[in-house]
């Protein structure tokens, strides 16, 4: 993932912006990685047409 292929999607700019600002190194904000990437991740699939998949009753 690199800036000039994902400037113009939401979630890939939120993630690029994260690590651009030293994010990844920051013991304190694993929580907004997770979530940067959970949005990075389902709008990449959502471009190629992809969805998530509801976990089976009884799993989360």
């Amino acid at each position: 993932m690199c800036a000039a292929c994902f400037a113009d999607k939401p979630a890939a700019g939120a993630l690029i912006r994260f690590f651009a600002d030293g994010g990844g190194h920051d013991a304190d904000r694993p929580r907004e990685c997770a979530r940067l990437l959970m949005e990075w991740t389902k709008e990449a699939m959502a471009a190629h047409g992809w969805g998530r998949q509801a976990p089976p009753p009884g799993q989360q």
